[in-house]
């Protein structure tokens, strides 16, 4: 019978792949990361990532100054209507003008001032444009004269002959016959002329030939 204790000075040969002590174990590299593929991550990524932020900032900005410059002309015009309204005195019409930008709206009145004149008529005093009277009568007998006037701003004329009135009252212009009475003295006419701004007297003596 054959004796089936192992020889411990005789090992076995290793089977394929399994770990065998007695042989040295040839060092093996790190493995490097897996790399990503062309433009994705790294510098490259980064570099693409600020273009993209500096885009984005300059079209913000533009934005914005978009904003602020409608902004500005929409007080440039509300400010010019206010001044135009406020330089306007007087109107015979009233009106109201809006001026609309965007979503601002400004709307101002205009005042209307009436101005009325009043007129004040002032008096003048009766004046003589003109007169005439014969300046001699021939003598004896009693006869009637021809005489005729013209006063500006009166209303009537009334005649006295040697200080008695004549019951007739004329018109400012007029052409009349008075009596001449008697031959022994000269007679005097007198004129009286009346109107809104006085009274105003004219005499005239005519003697006999």
């Amino acid at each position: 019978m054959t004796d089936a204790t192992p020889n411990p000075g005789i090992q076995p040969p290793a089977q394929p792949g399994a770990y065998d002590p007695t042989t040295v174990q040839p060092s093996v590299p790190p493995t490097p990361p897996p790399s990503g593929p062309p433009g994705t991550g790294g510098s490259g990524s980064d570099g693409e990532g600020s273009k993209r932020n500096l885009i984005i900032a300059l079209v913000a900005v533009g934005v914005l100054a978009a904003i602020l410059l409608i902004v500005v002309l929409v007080m440039a015009l509300s400010g010019g209507d206010s001044k135009s309204s406020s330089t306007t005195s007087s109107s015979t019409t009233s009106s109201s003008s809006t001026t609309t930008s965007s979503s601002t709206t400004t709307t101002t009145a205009k005042s209307t001032t009436t101005s009325s004149s009043t007129t004040t008529t002032v008096n003048t005093k009766p004046t003589l444009v003109s007169l005439n009277v014969p300046t001699s009568v021939a003598c004896p007998g009693s006869r009637d004269i021809t005489v005729s006037w013209n006063f500006a701003n009166a209303s009537k004329v009334t005649v006295a002959i040697d200080g008695v009135q004549t019951f007739e009252t004329y018109g400012p212009i007029a052409t009349t016959q008075l009596p001449y009475d008697g031959c022994s003295v000269p007679h005097t006419y007198l004129f009286t002329a009346t109107g809104p701004g006085g009274v105003i007297n004219e005499s005239r003596v005519i003697n006999r030939s």
